[in-house]
């Protein structure tokens, strides 16, 4: 399977892939998604984001041989 962009289509639909994004994805401060916003971050301050976030990889972030393991916590949740 290619990787996804905004503008995939969703066969059978006249949504493109940015929509179910937004929909399923955009609350950052749901519990689900805090961690893996805290990855990309992360991941983002290194340069090391690679080709895309594997769940339940060997570590969150993979940065010049070292493998970091990314965790987050809030003072308000959702």
């Amino acid at each position: 399977m290619s990787e996804l962009n905004e503008f995939t289509i969703i066969k059978g639909t006249s949504k493109r892939i940015v929509d179910y994004w937004k929909w399923a994805y955009s609350n950052i401060n749901m519990n689900s998604e805090r961690g893996i916003f805290a990855e990309f971050l992360v991941g983002s301050a290194l340069d090391a984001l690679g080709t895309g976030r594997v769940e339940w990889d060997i570590a969150d972030v993979k940065y010049r041989g070292n493998l970091i393991e990314v965790k987050s916590s809030a003072f308000v949740q959702e």
